[in-house]
């Protein structure tokens, strides 16, 4: 008796003219040899796969071909049929005709167009027969082809009877099939620990080997499903293992595998990383390819050897894994899933296939109903006038260069349920292969970014938003802004762009045609020093850029730099470019101190940097706090440490969080946190700002969250000079401060600041009360003059003072309950000697008016090691001796501390700074 199962083939015409089938296949079964001879293998009973191949391709205008299968014996079942690139198209109805249609293969002699896997229960001889395909298998899919074709292309006589078989090629040509049969392993691993295993063996079958496939444990969250296998008590497996791959040039083994997540907070998403440890390597001639069933995705897994995934409720998600040669070609698969209150919405595809067009294709463009009455999200690419409704769950294009070229997908998304509705999204390629995903919304001009995080809230006005889903071009934003005004002034600059190699600043920031330009940088003592123009161009700097004629600073010759850039900073004050081109906040930046990496806000907390970061208003001519970065600035950052390395990573900017305003005020009781800033002003208009004020975790001491040291002037050095001054702080964070909070506790409260004028003339000094507490009140004293100049701060707000050439001290503090204090012509005033000193030194107080009085001593730190007490002291001068020894009389080691006067429990005078040598 013989038994017939019908192949048909045929060539369609996807680029334009008009081509004849090629006479030349060939169907191969599966076999150690893959010759013309006669080969032994025995398929009753068992599956095997049979290969159509193309073994003289000599059209190149062919775009596609159709697949036909139909089965009119019982004893023989097409299992499934594969393709080139992946695709595999289960039959259903075996006695149904399927369809698909694929690229034709252009290069390469002897290329597989198809595997179908069959199993065959008969014992009779069974001939594949090739013809021409049925029109109907694709409707409006024409066939063409010059001339007629034959009847039949190939007859193949298969003998299945046991150890013998016969394999025959058309012309008798034979197909070159390089490679031999190999064996593979590969370990995969879900975040990082469990574990289970695929591997091939000529000791294995498609079903259970005892010895080889070893049972998973009941709780394991990874392992291979096979109830079917009817193993005692086993269905799930960490270790599989199926025959030798007969040649990886068209050979392909598949294996299914099952991650199980429960999620330890319901309302908190998990990201999830499956990685892959195969025994070969990109170059070995195998491939290594993962279907993620539920994200419906396709993706070469050889090059990063992972596969991150986001789930937001607990479930059991399968996966199949192809090993062998399976090219899925350069094609887009992007899974699209839609949550909300529990609901969810997933298999849906934004794709790019051969032949596909941008209208419907039948097959490749698959139709889902409307939402169900009530309880639903729905994520679906809407076409209006489409067959079938306007929703669809499939919506494949053309190929496209993907990596420079944009494709726009219309996404719907439906919902009942409140709040907003999380999309995530399933690329068949990794992160870094630079290629941009981005929603838009065309009605209000928003856009979402995608990458890195793979997910985004999408906030529902109604039951329907209509979104653009873009894929392509690259993975960031462009530069922004694309161009920066350069008054005639003084400026920190930072280039948003890698400048070309070999580029000097003069080329990157070439000034007016005829204005002079000038270049500072800091050195490690933290001095300005200028360096000329022909100077490298550096991207991880920052610089002082001086013009004497304006322009708009644009695009220089350079290019985007998406490897990440670390900057090595000197303890004290830098000065730091802003390598990245859009704006981002500060805490997308990575600190690293001592090989340990720290994230912004914990960088501040380990006292390694300060949190003031201050860009310069060249305009204004002041120093303005911030906390995001732009493109084409450069700012002053001050590190507190000696090893302190920030990086730049585009990735981690993208998606860096705001941070709160510098110094604004908390959600507490005006008493514990308030605020006041004070604000110079010159007669021409710069100005300096410092702010002074309480919360009730400062302290009296440098807290580094709190107390924020400020910067130095400009090289120009046209603006004036407002500084708190606190001298015995930590000597990293310097003795100068743009903002001074200290504790509720702490009361009354003092403040010494320090105005400097580049210009003698009258500067006004004002000041804010908004966020004072109704019951309080500051007044502003001058020690020199021993006179309050302001009784009531919250009676006025400001005060005009000539400045001079030297420097006015003024202190803002709690008011006096006596008024003003008693007139003397002497100001504080304290000296040490000798100094440097080992171990004693003399202090001489000279005191402007009579009070409890006492020395107190400081560390580097800020901390007070000891205090030398005077008791009641008169006007006038005193002396007293230490003798470098602590509170609990310990001999203190060499190093610097500071001395200041205290009288009736508030700071005096200057402060003094020690040097103990040893």
């Amino acid at each position: 008796m013989r038994r017939w199962l019908m192949v048909a083939a045929m060539a369609v015409v996807a680029v334009g003219g008009h081509a004849q089938l090629p006479n030349t296949m060939g169907m191969f079964f599966d076999d150690e040899q893959f010759s013309t001879a006669t080969t032994n293998f025995d398929p009753a009973g068992a599956p095997f796969d049979g290969y159509i191949v193309l073994l003289t391709p000599s059209v190149d205008t062919i775009g596609g071909y159709e697949l036909g299968i139909s089965v009119s014996d019982p004893t023989v079942f097409v299992l499934a049929v594969t393709g080139p690139n992946g695709w595999t198209n289960f039959g259903g109805n075996l006695n149904h005709l399927v369809g698909y249609q694929v690229p034709l293969p252009s290069t390469g002699y002897g290329t597989v167009l198809a595997t179908v896997n069959m199993l065959y229960g008969g014992t009779d001889t069974v001939f594949f027969e090739f013809s021409p395909s049925d029109p109907s298998s694709i409707p409006g899919h024409p066939i063409i082809a010059d001339g007629e074709n034959p009847d039949d292309l190939l007859a193949c006589p298969i003998n299945s009877a046991p150890g013998t078989s016969t394999v025959a090629t058309l012309n008798g040509d034979g197909v070159p099939m390089d490679g031999d049969p190999v064996d593979v392993v590969v370990d995969i691993y879900v975040d990082g620990d469990t574990s289970c295993r695929a591997a091939t063996s000529a000791d294995a079958t498609y079903g259970y080997d005892e010895g080889l496939d070893l049972p998973a444990a009941p709780e394991s969250r990874l392992h291979f499903p096979h109830p079917e296998w009817a193993v005692p008590g086993v269905e799930t497996f960490d270790q599989e293992y199926q025959p030798t791959i007969s040649n990886p040039s068209f050979d392909v083994r598949t294996f299914t595998f099952e991650v199980v997540t429960e999620l330890a907070d319901p309302n908190q998403p998990e990201s999830v990383q499956i990685a892959f440890d195969p025994d070969f390597a990109i170059g070995d001639g195998i491939g290594l390819n993962l279907v993620d069933r539920t994200a419906g995705v396709t993706l070469p897994v050889l090059e990063y050897l992972e596969y991150n995934y986001i789930v937001s409720t607990s479930e059991t998600r399968t996966f199949d894994l192809m090993v062998g040669q399976v090219d899925i070609g350069n094609r887009i698969e992007v899974g699209v899933g839609a949550f909300a209150q529990g609901h969810r919405d997933l298999d849906n595809i934004a794709r790019s296939y051969p032949g596909a067009t941008d209208g419907w294709d039948l097959i490749l463009d698959v139709p889902e109903p409307a939402p169900i009455p009530s309880g639903y999200v729905n994520a679906t690419f809407y076409h209006p006038g489409w067959p079938l409704g306007p929703r669809f769950r499939t919506d494949t294009r053309n190929n496209y260069d993907y990596p420079d070229q944009e494709e726009t997908w219309p996404l719907r998304i439906e919902t009942d349920q409140t709040g907003p509705v999380t999309l995530v999204f399933w690329p068949n390629f990794h992160i870094n292969d630079a290629v941009g995903i981005e929603l838009h919304d065309p009605a209000t001009d928003e856009t979402f970014r995608v990458l890195p995080d793979r997910f985004v809230d999408i906030e529902m006005t109604g039951t329907t938003r209509d979104l653009e889903l873009i894929i392509g071009g690259p993975p960031y934003p462009g530069l922004e802004p694309e161009s920066r005004d350069m008054p005639a002034s003084w400026a920190m600059v930072g280039m948003p762009i890698e400048p070309a190699v070999g580029s000097t600043l003069d080329d990157v920031l070439p000034g007016g045609p005829s204005g002079e330009t000038f270049f500072y940088v800091l050195n490690d003592a933290g001095d300005y020093v200028q360096i000329p123009g022909d100077t490298p161009a550096d991207r991880s700097q920052g610089y002082w850029f001086g013009t004497t004629e304006a322009f708009i600073w644009s695009a220089y010759e350079g290019n985007y730099n998406v490897v990440p850039l670390t900057v090595d900073l000197n303890p004290g004050w830098n000065i730091v470019g802003y390598p990245i081109w859009f704006p981002a906040s500060l805490a997308g930046i990575e600190v690293t101190s001592g090989g340990t990496s720290y994230t912004w806000d914990e960088a501040i907390t380990a006292e390694l940097i300060s949190p003031s970061v201050y860009a310069y208003d060249p305009s204004a001519q002041t120093y303005v706090p911030v906390t995001s970065m732009q493109a084409w600035q450069g700012y002053f950052l001050r590190a507190l440490a000696d090893d302190v390395q920030l990086t730049f990573d585009y990735e981690a900017m993208l998606v860096a969080p705001p941070l709160p305003a510098v110094g604004g005020v908390d959600d507490l009781p005006d008493a514990l946190d308030w605020r006041t800033d004070l604000t110079l002003r010159s007669p021409d208009g710069p100005l300096r700002t410092v702010r002074v004020g309480v919360h009730p975790d400062a302290t009296p001491e440098f807290d580094n969250r709190y107390d924020h040291p400020a910067p130095p002037r400009s090289p120009g050095g046209v603006e004036p000079g407002l500084y708190i001054d606190q001298p015995t702080r930590d000597p990293l964070a310097g003795s100068r401060f743009h903002q001074d909070l200290t504790g509720p506790n702490t009361s009354p409260y003092s403040w010494l600041i320090t105005l400097e004028a580049p210009a003698a003339g009258a500067h006004t000094l004002s000041w804010d009360r908004i966020d004072w507490p109704t019951d309080h009140d500051l007044q502003i004293y001058r020690p020199d003059q021993n006179r309050v100049l302001v009784m009531s701060m919250r009676e006025t707000d400001h005060l005009t003072l000539d400045l001079g050439d030297e420097p006015v001290t003024l202190e803002i503090r709690t008011p006096s309950l006596i008024g003003a204090p008693e007139a003397s012509v002497a100001a504080d005033r304290l000296q040490a000697a000798p100094n440097p000193f080992n171990p004693v030194t003399r202090f001489t107080l000279d005191l402007a008016r009579a009070g409890q009085t006492r020395v107190v001593i400081y560390n580097a730190r800020g901390q007070v090691v000891d205090r030398v007490e005077l008791g009641d002291c008169t006007a006038g001068r005193h002396q007293v001796a230490w003798q470098a020894r602590d509170v609990r009389g310990r001999a203190l080691p060499s190093g610097v501390y500071f001395a200041a006067i205290e009288r009736d429990g508030a700071r005096a005078g200057s402060v003094v700074k020690l040097s103990l040598v040893r």
